[in-house]
Formats: structure tokens, C-alpha cells, sequence
């Protein structure tokens, strides 16, 4: 998708968090909407519904109780993409020259106190996004 862009001559700098989901130079934060926190707990009665299932291989009640929860998951997760389409578009419109923290989400995830919560973020859809030149 092509997306016109208007010269601004605006330069921006941007900090992601967890409490807030970005940061910018001027101060203004979009806040995190924590998809995953959201939808916990129709994820652990999903998780209880398989466990609770006899495991045959012709059970077809288990089979049906797995594709729920991976339904589920599939949800939170493309919610999150949305979330992080959206807001790197709009950032990318408002700005000329963008400039972001290089992370190594995959270190800060070995941290299994913030694990979940860097997870439910979504940083790395947000900075993989094709006109965000992380720095």
C-alpha cells in the first residue's frame, strides 16, 4: 500500500514503555491497550475446556475446544497488529524524520517477571514497520 505523505519538516523521536505504549519528543504518549490482559480470563476458562477433554485421538469435543482457544489467541493477536499498524501509520504522518530506540525485545523477554507484559505490548510490530528508521 502507497501511502502520500506531505512534507512536514517535522523531526520526532520516539521511546517505547510499558506504561505507556510510546513516547514522543514532544511529550505526547499513546497509551498501551494490553489486548492480552484483556482477554485472560476467556483464555483460561478456553485452557480449562481442553484440559478437561479426553485426549483420544478421535476425540472430536478436544479437537473443537482447541481451534476456541487458538481462535482466541488468533484474536488477541491480530488486534495487536491492528493497534500497531495504526499507530505507525499515523506516527509516519506526522512527521518528516522519525527516530527510535533500538531494542532487543528478545533479551528484555528472558526477564520472566515483564515477560508477558513486553509481550502484550507488540513493540516489535510497531518498530518493523517499513518507514521507521530505528536508531
Amino acid at each position: 500500500m502507497h501511502i502520500d505523505h506531505q512534507p512536514t519538516g517535522r523531526q520526532i523521536g520516539r521511546d517505547v514503555g510499558l506504561n505507556a505504549f510510546s513516547t514522543d519528543s514532544e511529550g505526547h504518549t499513546v497509551v498501551s491497550p494490553r489486548y492480552l490482559r484483556k482477554a485472560e480470563q476467556k483464555l483460561k476458562r478456553c485452557h480449562r475446556r481442553v484440559s478437561r477433554k479426553q485426549k483420544r485421538s478421535r476425540s472430536r469435543n478436544r479437537k473443537k475446544a482447541i481451534k476456541r482457544l487458538a481462535r482466541g489467541y488468533r484474536k488477541v493477536q491480530r488486534q495487536r497488529q491492528d493497534f500497531a499498524r495504526k499507530t505507525a501509520r499515523a506516527l509516519i504522518m506526522s512527521g518528516d524524520m522519525i527516530a527510535c530506540e533500538d531494542r532487543k525485545i528478545a533479551d528484555l523477554v528472558q526477564n520472566h517477571r515483564l515477560a508477558t507484559r513486553i509481550s502484550d505490548t507488540g513493540w516489535g510490530l510497531f518498530l518493523a514497520g517499513p518507514a521507521i528508521m530505528a536508531a
